[in-house]
């Protein structure tokens, strides 16, 4: 049975009917652990290499470079609010996740949404921060057009879906449903090995708060798929621990399906044969989703906050745009991303 809302079940969340709390009995703490036992070991030399093995599994953060571009500048303005650096003003759209402000029944809600989404702006005006901070926007920015994307990574993914009515629900998975390296985790859930190009891995992983049932809502509602740049040796796995049953999605697709584009790996939804009016994709990097922004929901990459509750928000939202007709008009106001990148300048 599901919580009744996050607020209201802290206490039935924190205990179970033994009196222990979930991280006695859902979290191991990692002790001290030889290397020798740790076939991941070898490859520790640096804190470098490591990045680097674990961008060989799981899914990269964006790479660029912008040495020629030192400063990227802001100057946009909607409102008479203190102006926000971008990743204030992304939080800030995060906010617009919690689409209902008063507490609710828990994910399966019966009520209707009512009224009109917020439209949601970031304040942003004459901002120059570090590039990194930028990045993202850059790189969006920085993307050659979509026609001169090579035929070789246009294959369809899906057949065609003619008369599409259930809604298309797009999930990424590193940082947005879990979080996982190669490094020991304490605590973890999950701790499993996996083999990948003829070597041996162990994974630590976390689950995202409200995970599994965020999936057997949205599953009932519309049709999941996972895409994620990460390996297939390495999602498949980890799947078995939270959709042991394979119930969850209706199609996987790994960094094999993505298209490589300036170092990052991009997801073309075209590729599923979906429409795109009823297509949903979120991501905690909305490189993935460049070139289709407006189809984009921008989730907070998430790491150990087990207080999170962005995927219980996100099924009430994902509720809602299961009732209208193209969520593309929806999504551009709800988080105006398309406008707010198109205002940063290059200098």
């Amino acid at each position: 049975m599901l919580p009744t809302s996050p607020e209201q079940s802290e206490n039935a969340q924190n205990r179970d009917d033994g009196g222990n709390t979930p991280i006695d009995n859902q979290l191991h703490l990692e002790g001290s652990i030889s290397k020798k036992s740790m076939d991941n070991s070898i490859l520790r030399t640096s804190s470098a290499k490591q990045d680097e093995l674990d961008k060989s599994v799981f899914s990269p953060k964006e790479t660029g470079s912008v040495v020629d571009h030192p400063t990227l500048t802001a100057s946009v303005h909607m409102g008479d609010e203190d102006p926000l650096s971008l990743s204030q003003g992304l939080e800030f759209l995060q906010d617009s996740f919690a689409l209902i402000q008063e507490p609710v029944n828990g994910l399966y809600r019966t009520d209707s949404f009512t009224g009109t989404p917020p439209t949601v702006y970031p304040i942003i005006q004459s901002v120059k921060k570090n590039t990194d901070e930028y990045l993202p926007v850059f790189l969006i920015q920085s993307l050659p057009p979509y026609t001169s994307i090579s035929d070789d990574y246009k294959s369809p993914l899906l057949p065609p879906l003619p008369n599409q009515k259930r809604l298309t629900l797009v999930l990424d998975l590193d940082e947005t449903l879990v979080h996982c390296s190669l490094s020991p985790l304490s605590p973890y859930q999950h701790k499993f090995p996996i083999e990948l190009d003829g070597h041996s891995f162990t994974v630590w992983a976390r689950e995202r708060p409200y995970l599994r049932d965020f999936l057997k809502y949205c599953s009932s509602l519309c049709e999941v798929i996972l895409f994620t740049a990460s390996r297939r040796e390495y999602a498949d796995e980890l799947i078995k621990y939270f959709d042991p049953n394979d119930e969850f999605f209706s199609a996987r697709f790994y960094r094999d399906s993505c298209t490589p584009v300036n170092g990052n790996y991009v997801k073309d939804l075209n590729r599923l044969q979906h429409d795109l009016a009823r297509t949903v994709i979120v991501d905690n990097s909305i490189v993935c989703f460049g070139y289709f922004i407006n189809n984009g929901v921008p989730i907070t990459s998430w790491y150990d906050d087990w207080s999170d509750i962005d995927l219980y928000n996100l099924a009430n939202m994902v509720r809602y745009l299961c009732s209208v007709d193209d969520v593309r008009p929806v999504l551009k106001s709800m988080f105006s991303l398309e406008s707010s990148i198109g205002a940063f300048k290059i200098e």
